[in-house]
């Protein structure tokens, strides 16, 4: 091969590579094109140029293959690749997507096209085009409505909207069966509901200007350590009976709250003697108001208070001279409370109630995360620094407390109602798990809304937010669905004064949803109705398959008159 050929040859893998480079290019500039196929290139050799042709076997030699000098390479084929490719979620309803094999036909003004671009739409005659204009052809309708099945006659599809449906004539029926009078009627209306529609006019509790009501307004209670509290018989003729006799202290608050109880500390009392107990434990943090003395009953398991005193002081002393008798006489009050909090991570969330009225706020954002070791213990809620939330209707006189098991955290019960005004802004949460499974669960949604409510001044959850003022004043579009097909979209002008009753009034004209018979003499089996039940707006349906209704996600779309952008309700 001469130095032409050789230079020749080469160019020929220069320009099959830059055309593989042309087919790369071209996939990677279509990553992003719906129903786009890549292709590869495919190389094959060029002509042999023959320097000397071969020989055969004989009987001296064993032949000799012919000498051949390749003339460089060629693109034989560029291959499209139609294996299936990803299917992705559309909120097109006209879109479509070819699973497997298969192409969707359209039409062009040289004949019929195949694409898998199911990106389709309508042209101002209501028919599927491509994204290019192109008509997508499919099997038509007769007359009759019978679809007609030919290959060789595709037509132009489209989709009659807006066009009254043709009343036919019953041409046949057929039934089986047997029809019993005993059992109910078989059709049943369609059901729609809201999610609960809160009353936004009740504010929600907040901390007090310049102040942070948080995990750190509840802290833990710490138990006394009494190991090393000594110990005396008293010259007193009275006190516990002789034999062991077991204590337990307690830290006192301002607000008389107790501590965690301490460990038994156990003496061997003389009979009929009084006991001193001096180095007491000292409080810290809130519980250092005083400290309380109980003495378990002989033969029991229950507690009762025998000394108290209001300090903190060091070397301060408690005497025991409670005649065994004696013990019990003051009654339950006197009562050691030995319960506490099971062990486990904790969270908050805190309301204010109108008794007359009965409502109660939304709760407080959740507080949390206070964590109690074993064996359990007790925590502090201080609400100092929460402010009691005004209104022009309703008297707030009681802050309620909720706390979750130690099993759930989605669990709320409630531990506590304080009544204001009070003079403690404090008390103690010693509920375990047995206790707070009795009581009444937390109502996250809060007061909900009534008819009379306006919409401006409604407010709805979304996990742990709340959405305030998501209706705004402006023009409120609805459009629902009815037996499968989108009914006409309707209007309505909302003000400041537009209430959840009106706004219920409208969707049931739009709906077309018939409240009572236009026949005096025949009555409905069952009428529809729009309806505001705890807080929630239910649709019930006339009955019959055709009367079904749908509330799609973007039913309501709002468009404000402050300028703001229109959103989707």
């Amino acid at each position: 091969m001469g130095l032409q050929s050789a230079l020749s040859t080469a160019l020929t893998g220069l320009q099959a590579a830059e055309t593989t480079i042309d087919v790369v290019g071209n996939n990677v500039a279509n990553s992003q094109t719906v129903g786009f196929k890549e292709s590869d290139a495919i190389f094959a050799t060029q002509f042999l140029q023959s320097i000397s042709i071969g020989s055969a076997p004989s009987a001296n030699s064993g032949g000799t293959n012919p000498r051949q000098i390749g003339l460089g390479v060629k693109v034989a084929e560029i291959s499209p690749n139609f294996t299936q490719g990803t299917i992705e979620i559309s909120s097109n309803p006209l879109d479509i997507a070819v699973q497997g094999d298969g192409f969707i036909v359209v039409q062009s003004g040289n004949g019929e096209l195949y694409t898998r671009n199911g990106q389709l739409k309508l042209n101002s005659e209501s028919e599927l085009v491509t994204s290019t204009g192109q008509r997508v052809l499919g099997f038509g309708v007769n007359d009759e409505f019978e679809l007609q099945q030919n290959p060789e006659a595709l037509v132009p599809l489209s989709i009659p909207l807006g066009k009254e449906r043709v009343s036919q004539p019953t041409s046949s029926a057929s039934f089986s069966g047997v029809l019993n009078p005993s059992v109910d009627l078989g059709a049943t209306p369609s059901v729609s509901k809201s999610i609960v529609l809160g009353d936004g006019t009740v504010p929600q509790p907040q901390a007090v200007g310049g102040a942070a009501f948080d995990i750190n307004d509840f802290p833990e209670v710490d138990a006394p350590a009494i190991s090393s509290m000594a110990n005396s018989a008293g010259a007193l003729p009275s006190g516990p009976n002789a034999g062991s006799t077991a204590y337990k202290v307690v830290f006192l608050d301002s607000d008389g709250n107790e501590s965690t109880p301490s460990a038994d500390y156990t003496v061997a009392a003389a009979g009929g003697s009084s006991i001193d107990f001096s180095t007491l434990p000292t409080g810290t943090g809130a519980f250092t108001a005083g400290r309380r003395l109980y003495r378990q009953e002989a033969g029991g398991s229950t507690y009762y208070q025998v000394a108290e005193v209001l300090d903190n002081l060091p070397g301060s002393t408690l005497t025991d001279s409670v005649n065994e008798a004696d013990l019990a006489s003051g009654g339950p009050a006197t009562e050691l409370d030995t319960e506490i909090m099971n062990p486990g991570g904790y969270n908050y969330y805190v309301s204010f109630y109108d008794s007359n009225a009965q409502v109660e706020t939304r709760p407080t954002s959740r507080i949390s995360t206070r964590s109690i070791s074993a064996p359990g213990g007790r925590v502090r809620v201080n609400l100092a620094d929460i402010e009691t939330p005004t209104h022009s209707v309703y008297n707030f006189d009681q802050i309620r407390i909720y706390r979750n098991l130690s099993n759930s955290d989605t669990d709320y019960r409630r531990i506590h109602d304080v009544a204001i005004p009070s003079t403690a802004t404090s008390f103690l949460d010693t509920a375990s798990d047995a206790t707070l499974q009795a009581q009444p669960a937390v109502d996250l949604n809060g007061p909900e809304a009534i008819e009379d409510t306006n919409l401006v001044d409604l407010v709805i959850r979304s996990g742990e937010t709340y959405l305030e003022n998501f209706f705004k004043e402006g023009t409120l579009t609805f459009q629902s669905v009815k037996d499968g097909n989108d009914l006409d979209p309707k209007e309505l002008e909302i003000t400041a004064d537009t209430s959840v009753l009106q706004l219920m009034t409208f969707m049931r004209e739009a709906m077309g949803i018939d409240t009572e018979s236009s026949d005096p003499a025949k009555s409905f089996p069952s009428s529809g109705s729009v309806s505001l039940v705890n807080g929630q707006i239910v649709i019930t349906s006339n009955l019959g398959e055709e009367n079904a209704i749908e509330i799609p996600l973007t039913a309501f779309r709002l468009e404000p008159t402050d300028g703001s952008t229109p959103s989707t309700l």
